[in-house]
């Protein structure tokens, strides 16, 4: 009896020692890991705005526990379960910064300014004061986003050495011999402002002179064409038809427009309307060539001198499109265009926008464009529509006359010169719109436009890029 009891309190002791498993479930909050960080381009670097708070999620955890009588032999989670999910936190941070740099621009060349004096001989020159070149500094404030230039923009322009220009006496003293029919060549003439003057022509002259250039020199006596030597043979030039029979076509205003790239493109009912018509916006030379433009309404800051030193030392020759009141106040400097072997182009006499001459009459458009042809013997029948202006009327005549009309496939806002934009930028800017055939267009008042010059050059060669002037054929 003793035996089978002491027997049974050894099993129940055993049973008790002896492990078990239980499973357990448990729903708990967890939030998220992580704060979303959003970056805000309106704020600065440093500085953050809460936008969400976050929110806890809820999570089923099963858990298998070992037990060995009441005490708890193991742990292990067997899985998780996502009820709800945790919603992250937001923060917003500033990415944009504003530095601002200055930049000290020298001019290239002195101003040369010429006077009249009666005292000394005609072909005499006397230095009154040499001119010194200006520097000014422009301070500007660029804006960064995320470590990248976005924008920049002019703050205040300091003026540090002013430019004065070198001061020339130029004799008028004629001598007794000179009669009405000649004239001694002064300081600062050239052959389209002699012309000018004398209600004449560079032909009559050359003709009349035995000239094979262009090229004059100070004290140089000419012979100045009569009017019937001034009409001289006329080569025949292409005639359109009457005004009436222009009238089908229409006239509607529309303005240039194309999407940058590279390469450029146009919209398909562009490429229609100039699909009939003798039009240039970009070539396709086979080849890495790019074709540089320069639109010259007036002057300012004598930058076309700076502009065609740059080209000079490049190697590299442009093409101007130049007004008949650029042409009026500066002949000198279309004469250095053709002496350095520039290409002249037509931009009107009077910088009408075509469709709006052309709704007052045809003649005013027609001759608005075909007189300075007339007045520059040199100027090709490259034809850029003031403001990138057109109809299809426009053209159409303009095709008729012989002209080919020019485009473009790169421009950006340059004309401003009150607003330049940033040259580091610019640069950048325009090499990276390169494409093979692409038409160039600057604009020859930007300061920028003078102070990257070079090194615009410098990089279209340095990708591989040509320079060369666009064909007449």
């Amino acid at each position: 009896m003793k035996s089978s009891l002491l027997f049974l309190l050894l099993l129940l002791l055993v049973a008790c020692q002896s492990n078990r498993v239980e499973t357990r479930r448990d729903s708990v909050s967890y939030t998220a890991e992580e704060t979303t960080v959003q970056d805000d381009e309106t704020m600065l670097v440093g500085q953050e705005k809460h936008i969400r708070d976050g929110v806890p999620g809820i999570k089923e955890i099963v858990t298998q526990v070992t037990l060995q009588g009441n005490k708890v032999i193991s742990e292990e989670v067997v899985s998780e379960t996502i009820i709800e999910e945790a919603v992250s936190a937001i923060i917003a941070r500033g990415v944009r910064e504003i530095k601002q740099r200055q930049v000290t621009l020298s001019d290239r060349s002195v101003e040369t300014i010429t006077q009249d004096d009666s005292t000394l001989e005609a072909g005499q020159e006397q230095v009154l004061a040499d001119g010194n070149p200006g520097q000014t500094k422009i301070t500007y404030e660029d804006t960064y986003i995320k470590g990248r230039l976005s924008s920049s923009k002019i703050l205040r322009r300091e003026v540090i050495i002013a430019a004065k220009p070198k001061l020339i006496a130029v004799g008028t003293k004629e001598s007794a011999e000179t009669g009405s029919d000649s004239y001694v060549v002064q300081s600062g003439d050239t052959l389209y402002r002699i012309a000018v003057n004398f209600n004449t022509t560079v032909d009559a002259i050359k003709r009349l002179n035995d000239l094979s250039s262009n090229t004059i020199s100070v004290g140089q006596r000419l012979k100045l064409p009569s009017e019937a030597e001034t009409a001289g043979p006329q080569p025949p030039s292409p005639t359109p038809p009457r005004t009436g029979d222009y009238g089908a076509i229409p006239n509607d205003d529309i303005s240039w427009w194309f999407q940058p790239g590279p390469p450029s493109s146009i919209s398909g009912e562009v490429a229609q309307i100039i699909s009939d018509h003798r039009v240039y916006w970009k070539l396709s030379p086979g080849r890495n060539v790019v074709y540089l433009t320069f639109d010259e309404g007036y002057e300012y800051g004598n930058n076309t001198s700076k502009i065609l030193a740059t080209l000079k030392d490049k190697g590299v020759k442009a093409t101007f499109f130049i007004t008949g009141g650029y042409l009026d106040a500066h002949p000198e400097l279309v004469q250095a265009m053709e002496n350095d072997g520039h290409q002249l182009a037509n931009h009107t006499i009077d910088h009408y926008r075509a469709p709006s001459a052309l709704s007052e009459s045809t003649d005013k458009f027609i001759s608005d464009v075909i007189e300075l042809n007339d007045r520059v013997p040199a100027m090709t029948k490259l034809h850029r529509p003031p403001e990138g202006g057109y109809s299809q009327r426009s053209l159409q005549i303009l095709d008729d006359l012989g002209y080919t009309t020019v485009f473009w496939s790169f421009a950006y806002r340059d004309w401003l010169t009150n607003d330049q934009p940033d040259p580091t930028w610019a640069k950048q800017h325009i090499l990276n719109n390169l494409f093979p055939g692409s038409i160039l267009l600057l604009h020859a008042v930007s300061d920028t436009n003078v102070a990257i010059l070079g090194e615009v050059i410098d990089g279209i060669h340095d990708q591989g890029y040509t320079i060369e002037l666009l064909p007449t054929d």
